[in-house]
């Protein structure tokens, strides 16, 4: 099987997707067509066409594709909800990972200051321990609502796509994975390093807390990139 045809199969339906939101729906049709059009491909070149007539042929066998992607293109006015959902989610995930760290933060910050001022240090531990819990509930719920409250048109066109392993098929998937991979290993290291340095082991188990949401944005980043990135191919 070509591989050059497959990529330049892969390359003209981005093209025609480019302005088509990422859903299972989209991907589905996507894959579809993709095996079809290399189906097609392969018939031609059996008949006896070049390569290049191959394709073309191929190509314009597909027809006009408007009423074919507007099964998986949403209107305008939903268009407009997934994107203000995509936002506030961008948003509340950026709070809540930066309140993960004002929780720790203020942990250290509490127990710091008590100790400077002369105070009872085991209070100061206790109110920055209770603080702590306080940000850490407050932005865990901040996580749960947003989850939550996806409405329920626009949760195919975000949920199947968030949920999704990146492509290691693809370059930009392959670098995302190896990057997701390369970024638990150093938060094992900072979590190991951090709990035999202070020996606070009931504390330290939030670093997999903030992790899991950091890894969270990191996604939308990435989700955001490609496709950005995937309508400038």
């Amino acid at each position: 099987m070509n591989e050059s045809i497959e990529k330049q199969l892969q390359r003209y339906l981005t093209m025609i997707f480019a302005n088509v939101p990422k859903s299972r729906k989209a991907t589905e049709l996507k894959q579809e067509l993709f095996s079809n059009l290399l189906e097609r491909y392969e018939n031609y070149i059996q008949d006896g066409k070049s390569s290049e007539e191959a394709y073309k042929l191929t190509v314009e066998s597909i027809g006009n594709t408007d009423e074919l992607l507007s099964s998986v293109t949403p209107d305008e006015d939903l268009q407009n909800k997934i994107n203000s959902y995509k936002k506030m989610k961008a948003r509340n995930i950026a709070i809540s990972v930066a309140l993960y760290f004002i929780a720790v933060a203020s942990l250290i910050g509490i127990g710091g200051l008590s100790e400077i001022f002369g105070k009872n240090e085991d209070v100061g531990g206790i109110i920055g321990v209770i603080t702590m819990f306080v940000i850490c509930a407050i932005a865990t719920a901040i996580i749960i609502y947003t989850n939550i409250s996806v409405p329920k048109e626009v949760e195919p066109y975000v949920k199947d796509v968030e949920n999704k392993s990146p492509d290691k098929s693809t370059k930009r998937g392959k670098i995302f994975a190896t990057a997701l991979e390369l970024y638990w290993l150093i938060v094992v290291v900072i979590y190991l390093g951090t709990s035999f340095l202070t020996h606070a082991w009931h504390i330290t188990w939030f670093i997999w807390i903030i992790a899991a949401v950091i890894e969270k944005a990191i996604k939308l980043f990435f989700i955001g990139y490609e496709e950005e990135a995937d309508k400038n191919e």
